[in-house]
């Protein structure tokens, strides 16, 4: 089993909970809010942020694994509204330019690409 540096976590959190708190007013000067369709979650953008930037330094290599395995079974007295699988897959497209954002403050990114890949096969056809 993993053992993780739950203060590492909270650190994380801390950090990524001031960032949002602060990007969350300039987005409202700024830019148009959420379309009337996007439906809220019971997680905070924070709490999604600290999840996958937590994953990265975590040392798993499939992130399916890490949520249902992990998140799900040892962090959810951290997160305590945590959602399924495929709705967190779902909820990562809206955090795209809150990421790039918080890699630019917090991160040396060499590259302007950020990239997401999710690890589950899709069969399409057989090789034959």
């Amino acid at each position: 089993m993993y053992v993780y540096d739950e203060h590492k976590l909270i650190e994380i959190f801390c950090n990524v909970d001031d960032f949002c708190q602060v990007f969350s007013i300039w987005e409202q000067t700024r830019l148009l809010g959420n379309s009337p369709g996007t439906r809220k979650t019971s997680l905070s953008d924070s709490e999604v942020m600290t999840i996958i930037i937590f994953y990265h330094l975590s040392g798993f290599k499939c992130f399916k694994y890490y949520y249902n395995r992990f998140v799900c079974q040892n962090l959810n007295s951290h997160f305590p509204g945590l959602v399924s699988y495929n709705r967190f897959i779902e909820l990562i497209p809206r955090f795209y330019m809150k990421f790039f954002f918080f890699s630019k403050v917090f991160c040396t990114v060499k590259s302007d690409k950020i990239n997401y890949i999710d690890s589950t096969k899709l069969a399409v056809c057989h090789n034959l």
